[in-house]
C-alpha cells in the first residue's frame, strides 16, 4: 500500500516539517484528550484521536496520540517507577523509530516525557486500517497476502518482536 502525501492546508498543527534542515516545535499545551476521541486501549495505554489547538482544539486525522497509563505503571512498579516507566518508554521509542525507518511501523512526529507529572505520550502517523478491520469489512484482497507476509519476514529480520500481535495492532 502506498502512502499518499498529504498537505495541511486549513489546519496546521505546527510540526510538520517545514524544510529538511528545520522542523516546528510541538506545544503539547495544546494537545486535547477526551473520552469520545478514544480509539483503543491496551493494558499500559490509550490511544486518541490528535485533538490540537486553542480552546476545544480541532481534529487532524493525518496522527493519533498513544498516551502512556502513568499512574497504573506507578502502582505497578512501586518504588523505583519512574526510572522503570522511563526506560520503558524510551526502549518503545527506539524499537518505533526504528521500525519507522525500515517502513514496518508508523511514523513518530512527537514526543512528549513528563513522568514526575505523569505525562508521556507520543504523536505518531495515523494508519487507516487494521488487518482485522479490512477482514470483517471483506477488504482483504489475495494480493495483499505476499506483502504482508514480506513484511512480517522484514520485521523478523530485526532485533525487536511485538509481544501483542494480533489483526487489531
Amino acid at each position: 500500500k502506498t502512502k499518499k502525501q498529504n498537505s495541511v492546508k486549513k489546519f496546521s498543527i505546527g510540526f510538520e516539517k517545514q524544510s529538511k534542515k528545520k522542523a516546528s516545535k510541538i506545544n503539547f499545551e495544546l494537545l486535547k484528550f477526551k473520552k469520545r476521541d478514544l480509539i483503543g486501549e491496551g493494558a499500559y495505554s490509550k490511544v486518541y484521536k490528535f485533538r490540537y489547538g486553542e480552546g476545544k482544539g480541532k481534529i487532524n486525522n493525518k496522527y493519533v496520540v498513544k498516551k502512556i497509563k502513568v499512574l497504573f505503571l506507578k502502582k505497578f512498579y512501586g518504588e523505583f517507577a519512574n526510572q522503570e516507566i522511563i526506560t520503558l518508554f524510551n526502549n518503545e521509542l527506539k524499537a518505533l523509530i526504528h521500525l519507522s525507518k525500515l517502513e514496518i511501523s508508523p511514523k513518530i512526529y512527537g514526543i512528549y516525557s513528563d513522568v514526575t507529572n505523569n505525562k508521556l505520550y507520543y504523536i505518531l502517523e495515523k494508519l487507516d486500517d487494521t488487518l482485522g478491520s479490512l477482514l470483517r469489512n471483506n477488504k482483504f484482497k489475495i494480493e495483499y497476502t505476499l506483502p504482508f507476509i514480506d513484511l512480517l519476514f522484514k520485521m523478523l529480520k530485526t532485533k525487536y518482536r511485538h509481544t501483542d500481535l494480533h489483526i487489531e495492532n
